[in-house]
């Protein structure tokens, strides 16, 4: 049953690619993009014996690969059918089968095929005979075995939370969590580099937290082997088997669970009396404009892509202060200003504004009339949206690098940016629209057209700077010589930022006006 698995999962992924040829250079580029970290990691463990502490960095490196293995299924839960165990509910075969036919679909793979380069560098680093090579590679199987046991256990138990719309934010949650995180770790392991290497005080002291871990146990089994310690290895052995088992038991009972789960009831549920939108979103304008507007809010809460498409707005303007402070304990002045790249890097909505409507879009095209008033109230949507998050993020940053004059400058530029965002933004979506797939994964929003959507994102950020330079210029100026010229400064950029918002949204409104149905047939999710 493994092995029928192994091939079903080398059928999907193989047909997946030759129906769409477009989307193979993104699957190559997907997996050559871990490799620099795999060599880096092989290679720091291959030198981990001479370390003082030589048992903390793979203590370290087995618990993170665990966390890899279990955050990065669920993140990508959609888009990979052997993850879902309601997909072989009917099929003729048992539990234990079933378990069997998904830790061999698991094994095929890079996840599994990098997770053992990295862990060969432990091998080579504690080994310098067969018996040991035996022992070290023992251990090296229970690894691999446990991350795989785990993830397939915690993806079945929530399987059904995630195929939902409320499991799909929290993974939105996490991937945002994820990347600041992996930031501040990063910054963190900078600061514990010298120049011969890691500094293992800082190392050593979180091997030192996480000692009770099952996979830092395992990993100290690693050292315990180069110092002949055998009693170190049998119990990091003894306690991941017990682990593993616990696991396996574990996924047996969610996958009963799931696979003989009942309907829901949807039938005995009262009917809600449907509300008014306007009632909802009463600060809306009543017209058709509002009504577009309020469609849009209503669909950010409650479909992801929309949701995690804020992800980078939120991350890269933290993740860029951060980077380039002065100091390990202070961020630079111009921290706050920061905050207005996110909404630059919106642009995988808001200058592709139909994609994500695809089929949906059937009724503008009906009606028939300018679009003008659609565009505009998607564009609504998106200032709604995205002007307080990037507010909250210059005032938090503004508090922290202590830079009030720039926090204020920063909230006060916010309307210019966005209108000019969103301008360009709309002759983007009207000249270059895309479609977007249908699937239960809020990340998959790539076509497969990732040339094109690259291109467009750069020329729509070119031309955006290229705007926006003049004044980031003249208010630099202002700030150091003349505060006094500051509002004006601001007040010409809005005149800027309007003109240019008006003229660029009637433009693609008028472009569009006789073309919908043509603008139809290409957002079409089949397209993608």
């Amino acid at each position: 049953m493994a092995w029928r698995f192994a091939r079903l999962k080398l059928r999907i992924v193989r047909n997946g690619l030759l129906r769409n040829r477009a989307r193979l250079p993104l699957a190559i580029i997907s997996a050559l993009v871990p490799i620099p970290i795999v060599v880096a990691l092989f290679v720091v463990l291959s030198r981990s014996r001479h370390q003082a502490h030589p048992g903390a960095l793979p203590a370290l490196i087995c618990t993170a690969m665990l966390l890899s293995w279990i955050v990065i299924p669920v993140l990508g839960y959609g888009n990979d059918d052997t993850l879902d165990p309601m997909v072989f509910a009917l099929f003729p075969i048992g539990r234990a089968q079933l378990m069997r036919g998904m830790l061999g679909a698991a094994l095929v793979g890079f996840g599994p095929l990098y997770t053992l380069i990295v862990l060969l560098g432990a091998v080579v680093a504690f080994t310098n005979s067969l018996v040991a090579a035996l022992a070290a590679f023992v251990l090296t199987a229970l690894e691999i075995v446990l991350c795989i046991t785990v993830s397939r256990a915690l993806t079945s138990a929530i399987g059904a939370l995630l195929n939902s719309r409320r499991g799909r934010d929290i993974g939105v949650i996490m991937s945002m969590l994820l990347v600041v995180g992996l930031q501040i770790a990063n910054l963190r392991l900078q600061h514990n580099v010298s120049g011969s290497g890691f500094s293992s005080s800082g190392v050593t002291r979180m091997a030192h937290l996480l000692r009770w871990v099952p996979t830092a146990i395992l990993g100290q089994g690693f050292a315990a082997i180069a110092t002949h310690h055998w009693a170190q290895w049998a119990l990091a052995v003894t306690i991941n088997l017990v682990v593993i088992g616990a696991a396996l038991l574990w996924w047996s009972i969610a996958l009963a669970r799931t696979t003989t789960r009942s309907p829901d009831k949807v039938a005995t549920q009262p009917a809600r009396q449907p509300s008014s939108l306007f009632r909802r979103l009463p600060f809306l304008p009543h017209n058709r404009m509002g009504a577009v507007a309020a469609r849009e809010l209503l669909g950010f809460r409650r479909d992801p892509r929309r949701a995690a498409m804020l992800i980078p707005a939120v991350a890269i303007p933290l993740v860029w202060a951060f980077s380039l402070q002065p100091s390990a304990t202070a961020l630079t002045g111009a921290a706050p200003a920061f905050a207005l790249t996110g909404i630059v890097f919106t642009n995988r909505f808001s200058a592709n504004i139909f994609g994500v409507d695809g089929n949906a879009f059937w009724p503008h095209v009906l009606v028939g009339n300018n679009p003008y008033p659609d565009i505009c109230g998607k564009q609504l949507a998106i200032a709604l949206i995205i002007s307080p998050i990037v507010a909250v993020l210059a005032i938090a940053l503004g508090v922290v690098a202590g830079a009030y004059e720039t926090m204020f400058v920063a909230i006060a530029l916010i309307p210019c940016v966005l209108g000019i965002h969103l301008g360009i933004g709309a002759v983007s979506s009207a000249r270059f629209p895309q479609p977007l797939p249908e699937r239960g994964n809020p990340f998959g929003t790539l076509n497969g057209q990732g040339c094109a959507n690259g291109l467009s994102a750069i020329a729509m950020l070119a031309i955006e700077l290229l705007i926006m330079l003049p004044i980031a210029i003249a208010l630099v100026i202002g700030v150091r010589y003349s505060t006094a010229s500051i509002p004006i400064t601001i007040a010409i950029s809005y005149a800027i930022a309007f003109a240019i918002w008006r003229t660029t949204t009637q433009r693609a409104g008028a472009y569009l006006a006789p073309r919908l149905p043509e603008l139809l047939a290409r957002i079409d999710p089949k397209q993608a």
